[in-house]
C-alpha cells in the first residue's frame, strides 16, 4: 500500500488535532508550519476530513479545526479513505467483466491482503499517539564522547 502526498500530509494534520483533543481550535498554520506545509493544499485536505464528518471548524479570529469525535473513537481507516479514496479496489488491469473473475487465485490473494492491510489501519488515532508516546519516550541521546 503507497500513501500519496494527500494521505501523508492529512494524517500528520490528524494527529495533530489529535493531539490537542480538547484544547479548542487549531489554526491552518499550526498544523502546517511545523513540518512546513502548504496551507492552500492542507486546507484541501481539510475541506475532505470535514464532508467525511472526521472533522469540524469555524472560520473568524477564534476559528480553526478539532475533531468531531475522541481520538478513540476515529480509525485510521476512516482518515486514509476519506483522502484517499476505498481502499480496497482490484488490480490495475482486472476487469470486471472477466469471466474468471469468481474463480481468480490473484483476486483472491489481493482480496486477502486488502482484508488485512484494512485490519491494520483500523487502529485508532489514539492508538497512534500512545504509540508516537513511547517511540519519543525510547529515544536515547547518543553519547560519541570518548
Amino acid at each position: 500500500m503507497k500513501l500519496s502526498a494527500k494521505g501523508h500530509y492529512g494524517m500528520h494534520a490528524m494527529m495533530d488535532l489529535a493531539a490537542r483533543y480538547g484544547q479548542g481550535a487549531v489554526l491552518l498554520r499550526e498544523l502546517c508550519r511545523p513540518r512546513g506545509f502548504s496551507e492552500k493544499y492542507v486546507e484541501q485536505l481539510l475541506r475532505s476530513l470535514r464532508q467525511a464528518g472526521l472533522i469540524e471548524s469555524v472560520r473568524g479570529a477564534r476559528g480553526g479545526y478539532w475533531l468531531a469525535r475522541p481520538p478513540e473513537e476515529i480509525a485510521v481507516i476512516e482518515i486514509i479513505e476519506a483522502l484517499e479514496g476505498e481502499l480496497h479496489s482490484p488490480p490495475s488491469g482486472c476487469r470486471s467483466d472477466c469471466a474468471k473473475r469468481d474463480h481468480c487465485a490473484m483476486l483472491e490473494l489481493w482480496d486477502q491482503s486488502s482484508e488485512a492491510a484494512r485490519r491494520s489501519l483500523m487502529q485508532t488515532l489514539a492508538d497512534l499517539l500512545r504509540r508516537q508516546d513511547e517511540m519519543d519516550q525510547s529515544e536515547s541521546p547518543h553519547d560519541f564522547s570518548i
